[in-house]
C-alpha cells in the first residue's frame, strides 16, 4: 500500500465521523440569487446558510446561481451541473462534490474533502470545469481529489482565477490544468495554482499544466508524470520526483527550494531568459535522469557576474547540487553549484551543448563524476576545472580561468594523450598535451571574446 493510499484512508475515515447535516436543499434550476429563498423548496422560505441551530446540504444541477454580496457557510455542496456564479464568498464545512459545473464565485473555502470528478461529456464544453475569477483555498488539513478521466476535459482558469491548496491536493487521473479559452485567462503573477500543502500526483497519472504554477510546499510525483508549458515558481519547497517518473518543463522555473529526482527531468526552455534551479538553500539531488536543454541555471551568479543576469544572485554561490545519477546537457548550462562531495554520477555535453562552470569542479578522482561527450566545456574566470588525462571527453574545453588536467583514473592507462581540445590566450603547443606527466598540469587563460547567452 502507498503513501498517499494510507493518508487517503485517514481522511476518508476522519470525514466518515462528521456529523451529517440537519436539512438537504435541491436548486429547482432556474436563473436566480442564491438568497432567494422560493427556489430551495424550503418551508418555510429559507435559504442554505449554516446558522447556529441548523446545518445545510445543497444540491445544484442546473440553471445559474448567483451569490449576490453574501458569503453563505454551508456543510456540504453537490455541483453537478449550471453555473455558481456571483460577487459574494461561499465556504464548505465539509464535503464538496464537484461534476459538470463551472464556479464564478468572488471566492470559495473548501475545509473538508473536494471530489472534483469528471469522465469525457460530449454535452460539455471541453473548458468545463472552471474556476471564473475564483479564488478557490483548501484549507489546511483539507483534502482535494482531482480525477479527469476523460479526454477532451481539463480543469480551467479563467478571468485571473486561482487555486490555492493549504492541505492535500492529490491528482488521481489524467488532467490538463489550462488557460482555456484561449484569450480568456488572464494569468495572475503570482500563480495561478499555488501549492503550500501538499501536492500527490499518482503512478500512471499525466498532468500538463497551461498555467502559472508556484509550489511552496511539497510535490510528491509517485510514479506519473507532469508536464509544464506554464511558469512554476518554487521557492522554499519540495519536489520529489520517485523512481519511474517523468517532469518536463519547457518553460521558465525559478528554484529555490529542494528537488530530489528519482525519475527522469526533461528542462528545454528556449525563452529570453534562462530556467534557474539557484537561491539560498537549494538542494538539488538527482539520482535519476536530467536531460537539460535550451538555456539552464544551477546555482546563483556571484554578484558582478557580466557573463550571467540572475535576479536572485548574491556574493557566492549558496546552492547545493549533488549528481549520484546522470546529466546530459543539450543546450547551454551554466553551473555555479558548488561541487558536492556524494557527487559520482555522469555527465554527458551532446555535441552542439555547453556546459559552464561557474564554480571549481573536479573529474579526476574515481569518486568524482565521470565526464563524457563531444561539446565545449567553459572554465570561468577565477574557477579550476579538474580533468584526468583519460578522460571520455572528446570536445573543446575553453579556458578562461584554470585548467587542471591530472594524473589518469584509471593508472594503467598512462601514459595517455587527452582526447579534447583546449582553446585560450595560454595554451600549450599541439602536440604537447600528450607529453603531461602524472599529477598535474596547470593552463591559464582568458576568454576571446566568446559568444554566449546573456540572461
Amino acid at each position: 500500500m502507498s503513501r498517499y493510499s494510507v493518508a487517503l484512508m485517514i481522511v476518508l475515515s476522519a470525514c466518515a465521523t462528521v456529523r451529517a447535516a440537519d436539512v438537504s436543499v435541491t436548486w429547482d434550476g432556474s436563473t436566480a440569487n442564491w438568497q432567494d429563498s422560493s427556489h430551495w423548496g424550503l418551508t418555510p422560505p429559507l435559504y442554505p446558510d449554516n446558522a447556529a441551530d441548523t446545518t445545510y446540504a445543497a444540491s445544484i444541477g442546473a440553471g445559474t446561481v448567483t451569490l449576490d454580496d453574501i458569503a453563505p457557510t454551508i456543510d456540504d455542496l453537490d455541483l453537478t451541473g449550471g453555473i455558481l456564479t456571483g460577487t459574494g464568498s461561499l465556504t464548505i464545512n465539509h464535503t464538496f462534490n464537484w461534476s459538470g459545473a463551472s464556479v464564478g464565485v468572488a471566492s470559495v473555502l473548501a475545509k473538508g474533502t473536494v471530489n472534483l470528478t469528471l469522465s469525457s461529456n460530449p454535452n460539455l464544453p471541453s473548458y468545463t470545469p472552471s474556476l471564473i475569477g475564483t479564488a478557490f483555498t483548501l484549507a489546511s488539513g483539507a483534502a482535494f481529489n482531482l480525477s479527469l478521466s476523460g479526454t477532451t476535459q481539463t480543469f480551467n482558469f479563467q478571468n485571473s482565477a486561482s487555486f490555492t491548496n493549504n492541505g492535500t491536493f492529490n491528482v488521481l487521473a489524467h488532467s490538463l490544468f489550462s488557460g482555456y479559452p484561449y484569450g480568456l485567462n488572464a494569468h495572475r503573477p503570482d500563480g495561478d495554482i499555488i501549492n503550500n500543502g501538499t501536492m500527490n500526483i499518482e503512478a500512471g497519472v499525466s498532468v500538463s499544466s497551461t498555467v502559472n504554477f508556484e509550489n511552496a510546499g511539497t510535490i510528491n510525483l509517485l510514479g506519473g508524470q507532469y508536464i509544464d508549458s506554464g511558469t512554476t515558481m518554487m521557492p522554499s519547497s519540495t519536489f520529489n520526483l520517485g523512481e519511474n517518473t517523468s517532469f518536463y518543463a519547457i518553460k521558465r522555473n525559478y528554484t529555490t527550494g529542494n528537488i530530489n529526482n528519482a525519475g527522469t527531468m526533461v528542462i528545454n526552455y528556449n525563452g529570453p531568459d534562462t530556467s534557474a534551479f539557484g537561491g539560498a538553500g537549494l538542494h538539488l539531488s538527482n539520482s535519476g535522469k536530467m536531460q537539460l536543454g535550451g538555456y539552464v541555471t544551477i546555482g546563483d551568479a556571484p554578484a558582478g557576474d557580466p557573463t550571467v543576469a540572475v535576479s536572485s544572485a548574491v556574493a557566492t554561490p549558496v546552492s547545493t547540487f549533488v549528481n549520484t545519477g546522470s546529466v546530459e546537457v543539450q543546450g547551454t548550462v551554466y553551473l555555479y553549484a558548488a561541487q558536492d562531495a556524494a557527487t559520482n554520477g555522469s555527465f554527458l555535453v551532446d555535441g552542439g551543448g555547453n556546459l559552464e562552470f561557474g564554480a571549481d569542479y573536479s573529474f579526476a578522482s574515481s569518486t568524482d563524476p565521470t565526464l563524457t561527450g563531444s561539446g565545449t566545456l567553459i572554465v570561468d574566470p577565477g574557477v579550476t576545472l579538474t580533468v584526468p588525462e583519460d578522460v571520455g571527453f572528446t570536445g573543446t574545453i575553453e579556458v578562461n580561468g584554470t585548467l587542471v588536467i591530472a594524473a589518469p583514473r584509471d593508472p594503467t592507462a598512462h601514459p595517455v594523450s587527452p582526447s579534447f581540445t583546449v582553446v585560450g590566450e595560454s595554451v600549450p603547443e599541439p602536440g604537447s598535451l600528450g607529453l603531461l606527466g602524472a599529477g598535474a598540469a596547470v593552463l591559464l587563460g582568458r576568454r576571446r571574446g566568446a559568444g554566449r547567452r546573456r540572461g
